[in-house]
C-alpha cells in the first residue's frame, strides 16, 4: 500500500488485512493481469516452509520481477502526489 498505491495522487488507503470468511468474494487490490504477484508469493512461502531453498530463491526472484512490473505499471498510470520541494540550501 505505502510503496505503490498511496504514492499516487488521490490515494490514501489504510491497510486492512482480508478476512477469508468476510472477504472471500472481494476483489483484490492488484488487477488480474498481475496475478503472478500473488501466485509467486504463495509459491515462495510454500517452498520456504518445505525448506526447498533453490525453488524458494527462484520463486522470490519471480515474485520480485512480477511485483516490480505491477509497480511500474501503476506508476505510469497514476499521477504521483506532490511533495515538498527544497530550495536555497
Amino acid at each position: 500500500m505505502e510503496e505503490v498505491i498511496n504514492q499516487a495522487e488521490g490515494n490514501n488507503v489504510a491497510f486492512t488485512p482480508y478476512d477469508y470468511i468476510q472477504d472471500a468474494e472481494r476483489t483484490l487490490r492488484i488487477p488480474d493481469r498481475f496475478q503472478d504477484v500473488y501466485l509467486n508469493y504463495l509459491y515462495a512461502k510454500i517452498d520456504f516452509g518445505n525448506q526447498e531453498t533453490e525453488r524458494y530463491n527462484n520463486d522470490v526472484a519471480m515474485y520480485n520481477a512480477s511485483y516490480e512490473a505491477y509497480a511500474a505499471w501503476f506508476r505510469r498510470e497514476h499521477k504521483p502526489k506532490k511533495r515538498a520541494m527544497f530550495s536555497k540550501f
